[in-house]
């Protein structure tokens, strides 16, 4: 590990937790309508998560990526898979955090507004995804930035498309299903949506973004 690791670190760390902020202030409008919610934003504030999460995130994340790189001597591309998996950690709250930020300005929480919002939210994700797996996770050497943009573009169209319409596939007939409120639907939407692209990402990354920087290494 170098100091350029330690400073990447440090920065996704600081950018989870304000997207973390905003799904926590987004999420606490619901607290009255959920007791369970309700108990569990108390026992948030009392243990001052605000002042928790900026030391507690960015130590977790040194501690992780470390062991990752001390495995990697044995597993070459373990401290890779770790650094990507820290990455997609950042891609998903950042997802999660402009959308209840979206959410909490603007007041809508379903139908044509809510896609609208998911759809801002990803696109912003995966742009955040592609600048830090090319820099760090993959470390591309790819002079070419408009193929591999392009190739990255093509991917994040159909990430979109799995992504978006799960999203409103389970904020549309959880309803049905699910006795929560609109806005915790939304975001176990939105986590669905993530866990559903995942693997569409991974493997679009590895074998078709990052191939000629892959065989390089």
């Amino acid at each position: 590990m170098g100091k350029r690791d330690f400073v990447y670190i440090f920065i996704i760390s600081e950018l989870i937790f304000v997207c973390l902020a905003f799904i926590y202030l987004n999420l606490e409008k619901a607290t009255l309508e959920s007791k369970f919610l309700f108990n569990f934003f108390s026992f948030l504030r009392k243990i001052k998560i605000f002042f928790v999460l900026p030391v507690a995130i960015p130590f977790f994340a040194y501690v992780g990526v470390f062991v990752g790189f001390l495995f990697s001597k044995k597993i070459k591309s373990f401290f890779e898979f770790v650094k990507f998996f820290l990455v997609g950690v950042l891609n998903t709250v950042l997802d999660l955090g402009i959308l209840n930020f979206l959410v909490l300005v603007s007041g809508f929480t379903s139908g044509f507004y809510y896609s609208l919002f998911k759809s801002i939210s990803f696109l912003i994700a995966a742009s955040n995804s592609y600048f830090w797996n090319k820099v760090w996770v993959f470390e591309s050497k790819e002079k070419n930035v408009k193929k591999e943009s392009a190739k990255f573009l093509l991917i994040s169209i159909g990430g979109l498309i799995i992504n978006v319409g799960i999203a409103s596939l389970i904020v549309v007939f959880g309803k049905n299903f699910l006795n929560v409120s609109s806005r915790i639907l939304g975001n176990f939407g939105a986590i669905g949506a993530v866990l559903g692209s995942m693997f569409w990402n991974f493997f679009g990354y590895k074998f078709f973004v990052f191939k000629k920087s892959l065989k390089n290494e």
